[in-house]
């Protein structure tokens, strides 16, 4: 693992395998996937995506320890940290999850250099 991109995300291999270590929802477990606006989505969300600058994030961080929450993580590489860190963790472990916005993140979903995201269960 690691052998296509290496050189281009990490140095090598090893570098480079070690960027998609962490959380994923086994394949398999779902058979469609669907996004929307909060307001307009058909279904129960299993996990929102909110978007904000840092002090907005906080906001949120507040209001989980608020509800008893010991603490809030924020683990990434910035390689998939919307997929992994605020997608399949807060899925998996039913836990607010934050992250710096990753290059496939500004790249496709517009997000801007100053924001955060966080992944609500």
């Amino acid at each position: 693992m690691g052998e296509r991109n290496a050189g281009m995300w990490a140095v090598d291999t090893k570098a480079t395998a070690k960027l998609v270590e962490g959380d994923a929802i086994k394949g398999g477990t779902f058979s469609a996937a669907i996004t929307a606006p909060l307001a307009k989505m058909p279904i129960e969300p299993d996990v929102v995506l909110i978007y904000g600058d840092p002090g907005q994030i906080l906001r949120l961080v507040y209001g989980t320890i608020w509800l008893g929450v010991d603490r809030v993580k924020l683990i990434t590489n910035d390689h998939g940290s919307a997929c992994r860190e605020t997608i399949a963790a807060p899925y998996l472990h039913n836990e607010l999850r934050l992250a710096i916005t990753d290059i496939g993140e500004r790249k496709f979903e517009v997000a801007y250099d100053y924001e955060m995201v966080a992944g609500l269960p």
